[in-house]
């Protein structure tokens, strides 16, 4: 009210300077209440709290105003991203902050009162496990009791004939590690499965190429082939057929081992692209590649094969890297799949490095894509990634040369596909 008796005041003073009398006032005069309505919130989904996978929280109610740049979302003292908005809806980023009753606010310009009500936000992304001074493979491999799985490049055993592979065992906020496998020195694993029964399988470097084996319980690896080259990443069919892929080649193609074999076959043709990373999905193999920086002509990005018999078939474009956005510019490293078909994609960028693309397998057919939680996972680039029950393992590669690798949790609320093995 006394905002309304200063400006009758100043009204009054100017009419009496100026000398006018007319219409001084206007009928009605001040108003009994704001002319602008105070929010009010009904409702905020996810009923009852934003779980992991909630990206977005969306808000109910009315009078939030007319235009968005009227109205500001609070999530305690964090400032919202709105990123929809109506005067009735608001939809908002899910927010760095989080905690068992936060105070969610709406403010609109000019409105006497703001609307408030507390909601859960639970928190979605937490450090698992950090490595002072050691030196690991970007691989990162988990079983089907959610144990981890790292190759180690700077730890060996005592004899210093060989490096350690470690399990990482959950236990709160303090995993169990141990050192759980042992590999040769002259090679280096560049990828890493864990078959239903616990068998870990190794596509190592070095030697031209070797596929190594560990038994349930770990051990010491065993030798099972090698490949005509080195290959940097592999999968397994449903069937036990192992596909693998490797670097630019003019013979470069995605190697097939059939059920129980050990003689690899050459399927299709990737000659001028780099295969960053493999993945059996929905009865296709899904293949991450990547293209020389002078490369004007092929096209990088996921690309995808159809499994039939012992064969593949042709190559379909599944998702152009020029076409990422904000993401086109970085490198990509590794790809999985939630159940629902979802693609995860790791990429070198030190904040948001997780690209998350919505996609229905049935029609190859992209329907979105944005980062993973935004602006909560800033630790360093993503080096792999693996999927266990309802978390996502990110092999976090930090920001500055040196610095200490770690493994950070990402909470989805739902789970992956499933690993395969022999």
């Amino acid at each position: 009210m006394k905002i309304y008796i200063a400006i009758i005041a100043l009204v009054i003073s100017i009419v009496l300077l100026s000398g006018c009398v007319d219409n001084t006032i206007p009928p009605g005069w001040p108003p009994e209440t704001n002319p602008v309505a105070s929010p009010v919130i009904t409702s905020i989904s996810p009923a009852d709290s934003a779980v992991g996978g909630v990206l977005d929280i969306t808000i109910n109610g009315s009078n939030f105003g007319a235009a968005i740049d009227q109205c500001v979302v609070y999530f305690g003292t964090e400032t919202g991203v709105m990123t929809s908005f109506t005067s009735n809806k608001i939809v908002a980023r899910r927010p760095v902050t989080y905690g068992e009753s936060v105070s969610t606010r709406v403010v609109v310009l000019l409105a006497d009162d703001v609307a408030q009500k507390n909601y859960k936000i639970k928190k979605v992304v937490s450090p698992f496990a950090t490595f002072p001074g050691a030196a690991l493979s970007n691989t990162i491999a988990s079983d089907n009791s959610g144990n981890i799985y790292l190759a180690f490049t700077s730890v060996h055993d005592s004899s210093n004939t060989n490096r350690v592979i470690r399990r990482l065992t959950p236990n709160g906020a303090n995993p169990i590690v141990s050192d759980y496998a042992l590999h040769p020195v002259g090679l280096t694993v560049s990828c890493m499965r864990v078959a239903p029964n616990g068998t870990i399988y190794l596509l190592m470097t070095g030697s031209g190429g070797e596929f190594h084996s560990i038994p349930p319980g770990g051990g010491s690896s065993t030798k099972l082939f090698g490949f005509q080259k080195n290959m940097l990443c592999f999968d397994f069919g449903q069937d036990g057929t192992i596909y693998a892929g490797g670097p630019i080649d003019t013979k470069n193609a995605i190697n097939i081992v059939p059920p129980g074999s050990t003689t690899f076959t050459a399927g299709p043709s990737y000659p001028k692209h780099i295969i960053r990373a493999l993945r059996v999905f929905s009865n296709y193999v899904y293949v991450l590649a990547e293209v020389a920086k002078t490369d004007t002509i092929n096209v990088q990005g996921v690309y995808r094969h159809l499994i039939s018999g012992g064969s593949l078939g042709a190559q379909e474009l599944v998702l152009a890297w020029s076409a990422t956005g904000d993401y086109a510019n970085s490198k990509f490293k590794d790809l999985t799949f939630s159940a629902n078909g979802d693609i995860y994609i790791a990429t070198d960028k030190n904040s948001d490095p997780i690209l998350l693309v919505n996609y229905n397998s049935s029609s190859n057919a992209v329907t979105g894509m944005r980062s993973l939680y935004k602006n909560l996972i800033t630790t360093g680039s993503c080096g792999g990634l693996t999927w266990t029950g309802n978390i996502i393992y990110d092999r976090v590669v930090p920001p500055v040369t040196g610095s200490d690798p770690s493994i950070i949790a990402i909470d989805m609320g739902n789970p992956g596909a499933p690993y395969y093995g022999r």
